[in-house]
């Protein structure tokens, strides 16, 4: 059986029991993500951190991940995705990911500044 196939079949099997739980990376890719209760118990997916080693950047290897991500939390019954910690640098990446992160939010930005978005799946 190919890595997909088994990947597919695990997210296939997920059902939502209102505990939180940890997104495992796919690719051995630093990442903290999460389905956890919102305010009602309804699943929530949230995005803390993404870290991609400088060699593997410009390969696909953070879209594919955000990709496999995506599945996992829609397979959740997810709608959106939270993400935090967007560092200016890293906005380019993100909004070749679906976030909806536009001009006005970046104006007021100082050094440092981390920016949140969503995502919807």
């Amino acid at each position: 059986m190919k890595l997909k196939d088994i990947y597919n079949k695990i997210i296939s099997e997920n059902t939502w029991n209102g505990e939180t739980v940890e997104y495992k990376s796919t690719q051995n890719i630093n990442i903290e993500a999460y389905i956890e209760p919102d305010e009602i118990g309804d699943p929530y997916a949230k995005i803390y951190f993404i870290e991609i080693p400088e060699n593997l950047r410009k390969n696909g290897v953070g879209k594919k991940e955000i990709d496999n991500f995506k599945k996992w939390a829609k397979s959740y019954g997810v709608g959106s995705i939270e993400v935090n910690n967007i560092l200016d640098d890293a906005v380019p990446f993100w909004k070749k990911m679906g976030a909806n992160i536009n001009n006005n939010d970046l104006q007021d930005l100082e050094d440092g500044d981390k920016i949140h978005a969503w995502i919807e799946i």
